[in-house]
């Protein structure tokens, strides 16, 4: 009776464990990001609109615009990083880092992160 509860136990024990890893490979950040995000940023939503991602690297460059003003940077699809730069008039005025979250069907797409401004008048 022992060695039927013994059994019984490491075959749940490893229904568990492929289910738990099943599930955080199916996690996986979108490979193109080539859509568009709306972010909500210091309590105001922008839209930030992904036109272009590179196709070579590890991290893609992505070319787009944020609140319809330039932005570039880069995405790297392994692991959800995402860099971007927003500028005016060619000068960087928000830089953003985050993560790409998974996608989910019939759920928004998910960006988090933070910005930094990137430009202080004198």
């Amino acid at each position: 009776m022992k060695s039927k509860f013994i059994r019984v136990s490491l075959a749940v024990g490893v229904l568990i464990a492929t289910q738990h890893y099943a599930g955080v490979a199916s996690a996986a950040p979108p490979a193109n990001v080539v859509v568009t995000w709306t972010m909500l940023v210091n309590q105001s939503f922008e839209t930030f609109v992904v036109n272009n991602q590179g196709a070579l690297g590890t991290c893609k460059l992505i070319l787009g615009t944020l609140s319809g003003w330039p932005a570039n940077g880069w995405y790297c699809p392994a692991d959800g990083r995402i860099h971007f730069i927003r500028k005016n008039a060619g000068v960087p005025i928000k830089v953003f880092d985050g993560i790409v979250a998974d996608r989910v069907v019939n759920t928004p797409d998910r960006i988090g992160g933070t910005y930094a401004s990137d430009y202080a008048p004198t």
